[in-house]
């Protein structure tokens, strides 16, 4: 979006919403046009008319609002955390041994909240109550977190994504000898809090399967 086309905008916003009058139109338009330099006007334009639409406040929109208007936009509806947590269950149904190629099939937030595909793996020796139970229960507040990262990080223009990446790759590399992939276990022994000692004890008894299974493998 131009310097121009923010202007235009921000024009727009005058005649939309009357108690809208920014201090200094130069300064504002100019950082409307740096902000949003890297969207299309069509894209911007859009997200406002939805924003105006859809308003009830009174109040104009504030260029993190428009972001979250154009990604709305441009994504639809969020898989919702049961439709996560079915393509996982499907999944782990079927990586006993196809662990990485059920991990590849899934979409890139659900790999996020699983972590690796050795995880579906030891989920996949496991018995069905303890993957109904604690693994779901696990994978549907990871889900919920990495759904909401992805989403935060979406807003960002590209090349602003891509230069964050950089910055990150060097002590990604450095990490990565000492970091390995998240634990599926770990999952089972976060949930041991709270338990009786008798479920704390079949769950260590599990655990313990697990670890044996994965051995002999």
């Amino acid at each position: 979006m131009t310097r121009d086309e923010a202007k235009m905008l921000i024009l727009t916003m005058e005649a939309t919403f009357p108690n809208y009058h920014p201090m200094d139109i130069t300064i504002t338009v100019n950082t409307w046009a740096a902000m949003l330099g890297e969207y299309g006007f069509q894209q911007v334009q859009m997200a406002l008319k939805r924003y105006v639409l859809t308003d009830t406040s009174g109040f104009a929109p504030s260029i993190g609002q428009l972001v979250a208007q154009m990604q709305d936009i441009a994504e639809g509806d969020d898989l919702g955390e049961l439709e996560a947590w079915s393509l996982v269950s499907k999944a782990i149904g079927n990586s006993l041994y196809h662990a990485d190629e059920e991990f590849a099939k899934l979409p890139p937030v659900v790999q996020r909240a699983v972590h690796s595909a050795a995880n579906l793996k030891e989920w996949s020796l496991m018995d069905s109550d303890t993957v109904g139970g604690v693994v779901q229960s696990h994978l549907v507040r990871n889900y919920r977190a990495a759904a909401k990262a992805m989403r935060d990080e979406a807003k960002l223009p590209q090349g602003f994504r891509e230069a964050i990446a950089g910055m990150r790759s060097v002590p990604e590399r450095l990490s990565a000898k000492s970091a390995g992939p998240a634990d599926g276990r770990q999952l089972l022994e976060d949930g041991m809090d709270g338990l009786t000692e008798e479920q704390a004890e079949k769950r260590k008894r599990q655990l313990e399967e697990v670890r044996k299974a994965l051995n002999a493998t």
